[in-house]
């Protein structure tokens, strides 16, 4: 038995049709994943940026002066824990929270017996909301020593 018909069956539409919009679904859900992941990599490399600005300025607390620049100058004994609100360039608001361990030579040799405070562990820790609403955060850690490097 032969067929002399010419076009699709109705059959054949509907799964063509099917088969077309999971491709479609399968690419919307794509492009919302790409979506979240860009947000993410933009949001962490601020954090990031933050965080190293946060650093450095402590870093650098020696050739800082509080000229009328107002810029002010950061004497080590000053650096403490501290947690503030930052709002980004791009207007993303993180929280810098900055966490100080005190640092004597005792703490790495127990048997010297001077306990002066000559460095401290800073920790820097920039967090933000994600998009369902998780926080997430990146945290940087150095060592301020009590003699500047510009001094």
């Amino acid at each position: 038995m032969t067929s002399n018909q010419k076009g699709f069956s109705l059959i054949e539409v509907m799964i063509a049709i099917v088969v077309l919009v999971v491709g479609v679904i399968g690419l919307v859900r794509l492009q919302s994943y790409f979506d979240k992941e860009s947000e993410y990599a933009i949001a962490a490399t601020e954090a990031m940026h933050i965080a190293e600005a946060e650093l450095e300025r402590l870093s650098r607390r020696g050739s800082e002066s509080s000229d009328s620049s107002g810029v002010v100058q950061h004497k080590f004994d000053d650096i403490h824990d501290e947690t503030r609100p930052v709002v980004g360039s791009t207007s993303a608001r993180f929280t810098l929270v900055r966490t100080v361990e005190n640092w004597t030579p005792k703490d790495f040799e127990p048997t010297l017996s001077d306990a002066t405070v000559e460095a401290k562990l800073v920790t820097v820790k920039v967090s933000w909301l994600k998009r369902d609403g998780e926080q997430d955060s990146i945290s940087l850690k150095t060592m301020i020593s009590r003699y500047s490097e510009f001094e």
